[in-house]
């Protein structure tokens, strides 16, 4: 993990290695574009790299809710929240 030394925020994860065309290459996971929401601070560009491989994956966060009760039948909300913090990003591709 990389860190900014001035903001202490998240600028880079070395991710697990992939293995394409029978050769390792190296990934690096990039996260950008901070702004604040809600008193924290949040990436909302997020830059997947694969060494050797012309065209990155890039997500972007549109939105940001934390602390919400989730209703719906498809993402129920967990018995027990260690942290007591929920972030529930609308991404974009």
């Amino acid at each position: 993990m990389w860190v900014d030394g001035q903001s202490f925020l998240e600028l880079k994860v070395d991710g697990a290695p992939r293995k394409l065309d029978g050769k390792v290459h190296a990934v690096a996971v990039y996260l950008r574009d901070y702004k604040q929401d809600q008193g924290l601070m949040v990436p909302h560009l997020q830059e997947t790299v694969v060494q050797g491989v012309p065209k990155n994956e890039k997500v972007t966060i549109e939105s940001v809710t934390l602390n919400r009760r989730w209703m719906t039948p498809d993402l129920p909300m967990p018995s027990k929240n260690p942290v007591g913090l929920w972030l529930r990003a609308e991404w974009l591709r």
